[in-house]
């Protein structure tokens, strides 16, 4: 016979499978929201950094270079080679009636790259031709080589010279002034126009057809500038007639009824980052009288010693204008180099 006894099984306590409350959930993630908070602009300025010191050492193999070609010339790049005189109070010396497509040939930019080691690129130029101002204009055999992209003329914190955007962040200083006004002493003018873009300053390292040496660098080459950032560019699709214009880092000088100025070259005019980049409008005025850079705070200058200091977009505008003038008496109060 069976027993009808049975066994009795104990209670035993439910295991709860781990995780979390919703409650719990929530607070987690809003502690990981304080924390990206909190890390995300020390990545920034990390980034940034980081970009600033690439654009430093790029200064620095410019001014090195600029250098090389004072030991080899036994002077300094010309700012521009052109066959009009450079503007002189009132005369209107253009020449050729102000065609942008005639006598003007290299810049700086690209007499200096045997001494970056950019032989091939510049043995390929025919500087017996002219070089083309913009993309969209002139008819020379140097143009499919002017508006290939250089990263070594490319500041990394410039969002506009990414890609395949032929543009050039560091200009040449030709001077430094006050734009408003003109005075032989200073800077030279165009005649018939008030326009901040016909302006040549010729008192500093550079400008059109210059000659300059050390020995002309009267103030010193610690107390002055020799190249400076600017991220005011003329972009593709940026002027509002000619959509298919663009500048680089090669182009040459502008001259024509309107502007007439030199796209590799800038001046202490105006206040460092004085003015707002524009991604919808050419900057042909900025370009040729403001200097800027998209590093918070101001912008970098390669010294005439070839060294690389950053200026801050607050400094008194009097020592910054000297600064880009070659032999006025400095150095100055308010700069220690």
């Amino acid at each position: 016979m069976f027993s009808s006894s049975l066994k009795v099984i104990p209670n035993r306590p439910v295991k709860r499978s781990p995780g979390f409350t919703l409650v719990e959930l929530l607070v987690v993630i809003a502690i990981i929201g304080v924390l990206i908070a909190l890390l995300l602009p020390a990545v920034q300025q990390a980034r940034e950094a980081a970009r600033r010191m690439s654009c430093s050492n790029q200064m620095k193999q410019i001014g090195i270079a600029i250098h090389n070609y004072h030991d080899t010339h036994l002077q300094f790049p010309p700012g521009a080679i052109s066959g009009h005189v450079t503007c002189v109070n009132g005369t209107t010396p253009l020449g050729g009636n102000g065609n942008e497509c005639n006598q003007t040939f290299a810049p700086w930019t690209v007499l200096i790259l045997p001494f970056v080691e950019q032989n091939n690129l510049h043995d390929k130029f025919d500087f017996t031709r002219i070089f083309s101002p913009f993309s969209s204009s002139c008819s020379s055999p140097n143009k499919q080589y002017q508006f290939e992209p250089l990263d070594m003329y490319k500041c990394p914190s410039d969002p506009n010279s990414g890609g395949d955007a032929p543009t050039l962040n560091y200009l040449a200083c030709q001077g430094g002034g006050d734009p408003s006004t003109v005075n032989a002493e200073l800077h030279v003018a165009c005649a018939g126009t008030s326009s901040p873009t016909r302006y040549f300053f010729t008192n500093g390292m550079f400008y059109n057809n210059s000659t300059t040496r050390f020995s002309d660098v009267t103030d010193g080459t610690t107390n002055t500038f020799m190249v400076g950032e600017s991220m005011y560019h003329f972009l593709l699709g940026s002027h509002p007639g000619i959509a298919s214009r663009e500048t680089s880092w090669a182009s040459g000088q502008l001259v024509n009824s309107v502007f007439g100025t030199s796209i590799t070259l800038c001046a202490s005019a105006n206040p460092i980052n004085s003015a707002v980049p524009i991604s919808t409008s050419h900057q042909l005025a900025e370009m040729t009288s403001t200097y800027g850079s998209r590093h918070p705070g101001g912008c970098m200058f390669t010294l005439g010693d070839a060294s690389v200091r950053f200026f801050s977009e607050n400094m008194d505008l009097a020592v910054y204008r000297s600064l880009g003038r070659r032999g006025d008496g400095g150095p100055i109060g308010g700069y220690a180099p």
